[in-house]
């Protein structure tokens, strides 16, 4: 007759409570593992955050720069638009059918092009 030389004849213990013992073992390295992957993930998302917190701060700051040049730019939009605007308005009311031969001269080269397409 074979006689069992397992866990419980080596051990003096039952091989159920040495499964039990090991899958313990295991368990605890499998959390250990966790662990650490889950700080390194961490770390990362933290200094990602911190990277995208300086470039955010960054950008605004370059808006905040660009604010008082870019509000010149508009106000001066804004008067060559309006003396833009005059001019045209004066130049009809002098010249009527010049600027009909314009407009008609504009409409058909739009046209044209709008064709060809």
């Amino acid at each position: 007759m074979a006689t069992y030389t397992g866990d419980y004849a080596r051990s003096g213990k039952p091989e159920s409570d040495t499964l039990v013992g090991k899958a313990a073992e295991t368990a605890g390295r499998v959390a250990g593992t966790v662990g650490e992957v889950a700080k390194s993930a961490g770390d990362k998302v933290s200094s990602m955050a911190g990277k995208a917190a300086e470039t955010t701060g960054k950008f605004v700051g370059s808006i905040e720069e660009m604010a008082p040049s870019l509000k010149d730019a508009r106000e001066t939009a804004a008067e060559v638009g309006g003396d833009l605007d005059s001019a045209i308005r004066e130049a009809v009311k002098k010249q009527p059918l010049a600027s009909l031969a314009v407009v008609a001269g504009l409409a058909f080269v739009f046209g044209a092009l709008c064709r060809n397409k």
